[in-house]
């Protein structure tokens, strides 16, 4: 916690400026730190992953990348949801952000 005067500095004063390029900072992340194969499991859905195993599932789920990543298949949902996830490729989330911002801008809506 801090204080008002911290609040009102924001983020930047306390943790430095965003990086610029977004993608490889987010590949950094996910990828290339000390716990980047640290497993953890999530508290909702009792998936156990690791960021770079996350960070593959959604920006290159791939046979390849199962195979780099030493896996056979994507970690799945142990618990709370009927719903099982879906590995898609970014040409999929691309087709579908393309439809959402097409739904949004015939009504007058910010686009994603």
């Amino acid at each position: 916690y801090g204080t008002i005067s911290d609040f009102s500095r924001g983020l930047e004063f306390l943790i430095g400026p965003p990086e610029v390029r977004v993608l490889e900072a987010m590949i950094a992340e996910h990828c290339s730190r000390a716990d980047s194969d640290k497993e953890w499991t999530t508290g909702n859905y009792g998936i156990v992953t690791t960021p770079r195993t996350e960070w593959n599932f959604v920006y290159e789920p791939t046979n390849a990348s199962l195979a780099e990543l030493g896996r056979k298949r994507w970690p799945e949902e142990t618990k709370g949801s009927s719903y099982k996830r879906v590995p898609k490729s970014r040409e999929v989330w691309i087709h579908e952000l393309t439809t959402i911002n097409s739904q949004l801008a015939a009504v007058g809506a910010t686009q994603l």
